[in-house]
């Protein structure tokens, strides 16, 4: 019986076992299906989210003009030049598609430049088939074109080009194609920097390179070099570096840079200027002496361009685009708005405009506005605490012991509070206590009081024997901040509100010649309580001759391509050479208008303001007096 027994009971345990290792295979296969499946879904998954070729190039393009056109521009023009291509064609499908959600774009294919009737306030992007079709890419009648025209180069108006160009082997190649051997035949890359940037394909790499050409070169010096600003790796589909960062030049290897000496830059003619070659002249002033020790320290000849119009001020920014502890940037303006200018490429991202405009004198400071003026913002506050927290403190001791309130006010007063106000106006004290921590405290107080009361009754001394003016307006916002109406030429209209609206927009309104004068005449008077700001041509300065006139400096955070500035690192000889000079300069009374708007600059006024008068108290001056007295009493 125990022998069938033990039989069973192996038997079932081989029973139970055979069916544990059907188990055991059986979700090991659903693991292994589940596993394959799986495998095969992310490799379908990525395969299908890995974007194709075109689209890497089209979003390498579309990030380049954002970064350095988007906000400069109103249209946008793609200009495909030399052999169709089905690879072209994609690119520029998915960079127009995503352009046109943003500004207005065209398209175009054209096989002779000649063809192009380009709109010079335009930007463009310029698809180039092939290295040979850059060779052969000569645009000397569309550079006559734009010499011979009467467009003004400001703002958005400049033009702006992107040249993409498909077939690079390698980059040497591309450096020879640019830095040629006969310059003058490839003018158009060299003498009028038609051209802002490059994106080349690498193929051997798998990259894009953002590049800009001849760094500081020109047809004097012969160094033509190429500078690569960035690279887009198509399978990372990002940009190495943010394009941002454009690196500073140390030495400019003796090469010549052109200054162009004309409204930004202030230069002091000791002799008569040579129309055959201004070099001979002699110069003097700020800019100059800045110029000579930059030249000395980056290894580079100055050489000077003259205006048509000599109208110049000095003009430094130590832009914020910079982190003050790492760079000191000195920003010297050679009229950003010419094509004539073979300088080193901007280092900072950003540019200046100045415009002119008038407003009517600032106001004078009301008698109930200058009881404030003595003391500024935070200080007010700070005695308000300090006043606010005494009262509160003597009130609410009256309802303490009369041990405690002996120890702190002393034995034989009874009315603190009324005596904290004598003191305050400097009223006498009739009984002063005479326990030892009272006295102090109350000598203490007696000591704050007599300071304040003194400074502020000074310095209302000061103001009302004063006929002071508001502050007038230094830049655009402060016309938005002051709530001023800006008048502007109609004909003006969509430049000056392409400015604006960068900012909080103040109220535009546009006028004629004939509705000008009207506002004007108005303002004048005084007959409306609005303020206007009449930005002005130099045909209308002679009509108003009774307003302040004033250079309205105005900073733009663009994204250009070649530099205003040179950056040079923080606690270095230059920037002690250049503190120095800035230094003297001040003193001497040279710069006569010191201001910080956002970074620092130094700007000359071109009218001075009007300077406030002393003049003796009168009863109208007290008049404020009178009345603060009688809402007392």
């Amino acid at each position: 019986m125990a022998a069938k027994y033990s039989k069973m009971r192996r038997q079932k345990c081989k029973n139970i076992l055979s069916f544990n290792t059907f188990r055991f295979y059986f979700v090991s296969l659903l693991i292994f299906l589940a596993f394959c499946q799986k495998t095969s879904s992310n490799s379908v998954e990525s395969q299908n989210s890995h974007p194709k070729f075109s689209q890497s190039i089209s979003k390498a393009i579309s990030d380049v003009i954002h970064e350095f056109y988007i906000t400069q521009i109103i249209k946008f023009d793609f200009i495909v030049y030399g052999e169709k291509s089905n690879h072209i064609n994609d690119v520029i499908d998915e960079v127009t598609k995503e352009m046109n959600k943003e500004i207005p774009t065209t398209l175009k294919h054209i096989t002779n430049i000649q063809d192009w009737n380009h709109e010079f306030n335009r930007s463009a992007v310029i698809f180039i088939k092939s290295i040979k079709n850059l060779e052969n890419f000569q645009m000397r009648s569309k550079v006559e074109d734009v010499k011979n025209s009467k467009i003004k180069y400001y703002g958005s108006e400049r033009i702006k080009f992107l040249v993409y160009i498909e077939d690079v082997e390698s980059v040497e190649q591309f450096l020879d194609i640019l830095v040629y051997k006969d310059f003058e035949s490839f003018s158009m890359f060299g003498k009028m920097e038609f051209f802002e940037f490059f994106l080349y394909f690498d193929r051997r790499q798998k990259e894009i390179f953002l590049i800009v050409h001849k760094m500081y070169g020109s047809k004097f010096c012969g160094k033509f070099l190429i500078k690569k600003l960035n690279s887009f790796s198509i399978n990372s589909q990002k940009w190495d570096n943010t394009l941002e960062n454009f690196d500073h030049y140390e030495n400019f290897h003796g090469c010549m840079l052109n200054f162009l000496v004309r409204y930004s830059v202030e230069f002091y003619l000791i002799d008569g200027i040579n129309d055959k070659s201004i070099n001979d002249t002699k110069f003097g002033g700020a800019m100059f002496e800045i110029i000579q020790i930059m030249s000395k320290h980056y290894n580079f000849t100055p050489h000077y361009s003259l205006g048509a119009v000599i109208n110049f001020k000095i003009y430094m920014i130590n832009t914020k685009n910079y982190k003050p502890n790492d760079q000191c940037i000195f920003h010297f303006s050679f009229s950003p708005v010419t094509f004539y200018s073979s300088l080193a490429y901007y280092t900072q991202s950003f540019s200046s405009t100045n415009f002119m405009f008038h407003v009517s004198y600032n106001d004078l400071y009301t008698n109930y506005e200058k009881l404030k003026m003595p003391f500024d913002d935070l200080t007010w506050i700070f005695l308000l605490l300090t006043f606010g927290l005494t009262f509160a403190t003597i009130f609410g001791l009256q309802f303490c012991p009369r041990l405690i309130r002996t120890i702190i006010f002393g034995k034989d007063i009874n009315n603190p509070g009324y005596n904290a106000l004598g003191i305050f106006y400097g009223i006498s004290q009739l009984r002063l206590p005479r326990e030892s921590f009272p006295r102090a405290t109350l000598v203490i107080f007696i000591w704050f009081c007599l300071i304040i009361r003194t400074c502020w009754q000074s310095m209302m001394f000061e103001f009302m024997t004063t006929d002071m003016r508001k502050p007038l307006p230094a830049s655009i916002d402060d016309l938005v901040k002051m709530n001023y109406t800006v008048l502007v030429d109609e004909l003006k209209l969509k430049y000056y509100n392409d400015l604006l609206n960068k900012r909080e927009s103040p109220k535009i309104i546009k006028y004629t010649n004939l509705g000008f004068v009207d506002f004007y005449k108005r303002a004048l008077n005084g007959k409306t309580k609005s303020k206007y700001a009449f930005f002005i041509n130099d045909l209308e300065e002679g009509d108003l001759k009774r307003f302040y006139k004033r250079s309205l400096p105005i900073m733009e955070n663009e994204r250009l391509s070649k530099p205003l500035a040179i950056a040079s690192p923080l606690n270095n000889i230059l920037q002690y050479q250049l503190n120095k000079l800035v230094d003297r300069l001040v003193s001497s009374g040279i710069l006569n208008h010191l201001h910080k708007y956002g970074e620092w600059y130094v700007n000359r006024p071109i009218h001075v303001e009007p300077e406030d008068t002393k003049r003796i108290l009168s009863m109208h001056d007290l008049e404020f007096g009178f009345v603060i007295f009688l809402g007392f009493m």
